[in-house]
């Protein structure tokens, strides 16, 4: 189960270096937190039978097309403060109302990483902020990423 989110994530992490934004596969660093974004498509994630946590997780996956599995995980300078962290995301398409959602938590071999399920229909670009806040902090830390659906 956990090797098939880390293969997805993998999957992400490969499909975003290869976009045409300017290079949304990047990591970006925000007071000693580096992020890194995955985007998978939906229909990947289908693909599962029924018993697969990744069928039910975030409330299962949504029906339709054009939704994508946006999933985060970074690496924190300070030891352990990458458990537990608030994570929320605010996905843009160009020209649209933005969607905002809370990342859940999702553990991945010894990682923590965050994801939801967002609707992100057509060819168009969308800014993905990524808001993220340790644990016993009051201020959130903030990431901007530009992603385009591979052609």
């Amino acid at each position: 189960m956990t090797r098939i989110i880390t293969v997805l994530c993998a999957a992400a992490i490969a499909v975003l270096a290869s976009c045409s934004a300017a290079a949304p596969g990047d990591p970006k660093v925000v007071d000693g937190i580096t992020v890194y974004l995955g985007v998978v498509p939906t229909e990947l994630i289908r693909g599962y039978s029924l018993g697969h946590e990744e069928t039910t997780m975030h409330g299962g996956v949504p029906s339709g097309a054009g939704f994508h599995h946006v999933v985060v995980f970074f690496v924190d300078t300070r030891p352990h403060h990458s458990e537990n962290m608030q994570v929320r995301a605010t996905v843009r398409p160009l020209g649209l109302a933005p969607e905002v959602k809370v990342l859940q938590p999702m553990r991945v071999g010894n990682t923590d990483t965050y994801g939801n399920y967002f609707s992100m229909p057509g060819g168009n670009p969308f800014g993905i902020a990524v808001e993220l806040r340790r644990p016993g902090e009051r201020n959130w830390h903030r990431v901007d990423f530009e992603y385009r659906h591979p052609r």
